[in-house]
This record gives C-alpha cells, sequence and structure tokens, in this order.
C-alpha cells in the first residue's frame, strides 16, 4: 500500500513525464535590420526588422520600414527571392507572383484602408519597369509600388538565366508629396543573392560602349545632353520679355514720319520743281505763307516776273489751262536782273491767262 501511494504520487507531480525545452513551430524568423535584402535609399525611411520565412522554392522577406504617418498599418517591403533553397519537407512552396491588377488591388486594399489610384504612367528603374499607385487623407500620403525582375527570354521563351525577384513597397508619411514617395522606387538596392551559379534574375549584364577606350573619341560628362536637359530644367523662367519687344515697334515709325518731308523737298539745285498735274488744286496764297497742302512751294499759284505782284483776292481760284497745254516755266537767266526779288523764297512759276 505505501508502494502504490508514492507511485500515485509521482504521477501527480510529474504527469507529462520527462521535462524539455520549448520548440517554436512557426517558421517565421524575427532578425535584425543588416539581414534585409534591400537597402532603402540614403536618407530614409530606416529599416526597423525583419520577418523572414523559408520555402522549398522561395524566401520570403517583410522589411519592416520606420512609419511616422497617421494612416493605419506598417510601412514595408515585401521582397520574395525564387530559386532553389534548403528547407524542411513541411516548408511547401510559395505561389508564383503573377502581378495581375486583381492581385494588386487585393493587396492595396489590405494594406492601405485608403482609396488608391493605379497611375497610367509608365515607370522604370535601374532593375526594370515597374507600377505604382497613390493616394491618401489628411492623415498622410500613401504609394503603393510592385515589380517583377527576371532575365529576359530567349528564341525558345526560355529564360537566359534562372531565377526571379519580386517586390511590392508600401509607403505612407505624412508631410511628403508623390515625388518624394516614388523616388524611394528610383534609391533602393538589393544587398542579397542566392549562392547559386545558375541564379541571375537580372539577365547578362549589357555590353559597354564601344567608343569607351577608344581613340580619336572624345567623352566629356559636362556636354552630355542628359546634362544640359537638367540644367536647362533647373533654369529659371525668363522674366521681362513682353516689354522688351513691344518697346521697337513704336520708335521704328517715328523715322519715317521725319524722313518723308526730306524725300519731297530734295531736288538738284539747277531744277525747279515740278509743277502740279492739276494746277487748279493749287490754293492761292500770299507770298509769305507757307506751303500748301500738296507741299508745292505757293510761288506756282503766283504771277510770273513780266507783271508786277499783285495780291490776288482768295476767292479768286485760277482757271484750268486749255485742253492739251501744259503750264509753260520760266526760267530766269544768269544775267543780272533789273530788279532784286523779295526776301521771301517765291520762285517764278508758268504765266497763267488772266481771269
Amino acid at each position: 500500500m505505501l508502494v502504490s501511494a508514492l507511485s500515485l504520487a509521482g504521477c501527480v507531480m510529474a504527469p507529462y513525464g520527462e521535462r524539455v525545452e520549448p520548440i517554436a513551430l512557426a517558421q517565421d524568423r524575427m532578425l535584425g535590420p543588416e539581414a534585409a535584402f534591400v537597402a532603402p535609399p540614403v536618407g530614409g525611411p530606416t529599416v526597423i526588422g525583419v520577418i523572414q520565412r523559408t520555402y522549398r522554392n522561395a524566401v520570403r522577406q517583410t522589411i519592416i520600414l520606420q512609419t511616422d504617418g497617421s494612416v493605419s498599418g506598417e510601412n514595408t517591403i515585401d521582397v520574395t527571392f525564387y530559386g532553389p533553397l534548403k528547407a524542411p519537407p513541411d516548408a511547401g512552396n510559395l505561389k508564383r507572383d503573377t502581378g495581375t491588377l486583381t492581385e494588386i488591388g487585393a493587396e492595396m486594399r489590405r494594406k492601405i484602408p485608403l482609396p488608391m489610384a493605379i497611375s497610367p504612367d509608365y515607370a522604370q528603374n535601374s532593375y526594370g519597369p515597374f507600377g505604382f499607385a497613390f493616394g491618401g487623407n489628411a492623415n498622410g500620403r500613401c504609394l503603393y509600388a510592385w515589380q517583377r525582375i527576371h532575365a529576359q527570354r530567349n528564341i525558345f521563351q526560355e529564360p537566359s538565366a534562372r531565377g526571379e525577384i519580386s517586390l511590392r513597397l508600401r509607403l505612407c508619411r505624412r508631410g511628403v508629396t508623390d515625388a518624394q514617395l516614388l523616388a524611394v522606387m528610383y534609391g533602393f538596392a538589393f544587398v542579397a543573392t542566392l549562392p547559386n551559379p545558375n541564379w541571375n534574375p537580372f539577365g547578362t549584364p549589357p555590353p559597354a560602349d564601344p567608343e569607351i577606350g577608344q581613340r580619336g573619341v572624345s567623352i566629356n560628362p559636362l556636354t552630355d545632353q542628359a546634362a544640359a536637359s537638367r540644367a536647362a530644367a533647373a533654369a529659371p523662367p525668363p522674366v521681362g520679355i513682353a516689354p522688351v519687344v513691344a518697346a521697337p515697334p513704336r520708335t521704328t515709325r517715328r523715322p519715317e514720319a521725319t524722313q518723308a518731308p526730306v524725300r519731297t523737298v530734295r531736288q538738284p539745285s539747277d531744277r525747279l520743281p515740278t509743277p502740279v498735274a492739276q494746277p487748279t488744286m493749287v490754293r492761292p496764297s500770299s507770298p509769305t505763307s507757307a506751303p500748301t497742302e500738296l507741299g508745292m512751294p505757293p510761288a506756282l499759284s503766283e504771277a510770273s516776273p513780266a507783271a508786277s505782284p499783285s495780291p490776288q483776292p482768295s476767292s479768286t481760284v485760277p482757271p484750268a489751262p486749255g485742253a492739251g497745254q501744259q503750264p509753260v516755266r520760266q526760267v530766269v537767266p544768269a544775267s543780272p536782273a533789273p530788279a532784286a526779288p523779295a526776301p521771301s523764297t517765291v520762285v517764278p512759276a508758268a504765266p497763267r491767262a488772266s481771269p
């Protein structure tokens, strides 16, 4: 009876038998920031931690980034390397990333509780093309971007190298623009690889420019077209061009108005002005009056030197000469005249019939 009581007491004290250490059944591992497969650009966002899980055909990391916005959720980079991995038999295989818009939309709804708009613009970084969407509210602005990186296929529809990388970026920040959010997709870098000679999702690197290293070829980075376009885009727009262009038309019209009378009076010194075709249009005036409206001297409408100059009534208009007749101009000879002309600039005109 005593032995039975002691054995029963031992079963109560240790019902599970031998004592053991706990074993974590979860396949996800929490790693430090130095184990991240992707390095964000300089200036952030900062890597807080890494959650990694290994499959038989892939290894996946969720890189947790610093979050400074009020939008619910965490900023993360989900990156998956597809390739040959050592994993337990029960690890299973990970489904291939197709990258359809249906799957992308479902992912965005799970990670960002805001309306998102997929951009139709084409974007490409150093690893290839990628897609992105923007959204936000008063609490912050959000970016969701996705990218697949794999080698190009040959004529047999087989990749030139094995391997594939899938990336997702969920980034919500406060007080930033869309351009600042999208700059993360152009500044990150992959800092990990699978040590297998057949794993190369980036494909064969492109050949170098054949002009590099050749003699007789000048390469100046300061005259690069891309650098020139960036400098032109950064230059401020010109200011004050409109007033400068509008000023010259006002200044060019003034010399034309002053030069017109000069061309009409510039004549040889040994010739008299040509009489007008219609003498009746000349308005008679006194010898001391100014030139008429047609720009001719008033002497054409005065009496000839044979008759003494006598003023005519202003209401009298000289008749036109007969048909076929032309006004005859009388030129005073060079010999001294019996009487000196008046101080006014009177030029002898052709004789006209008396009224």
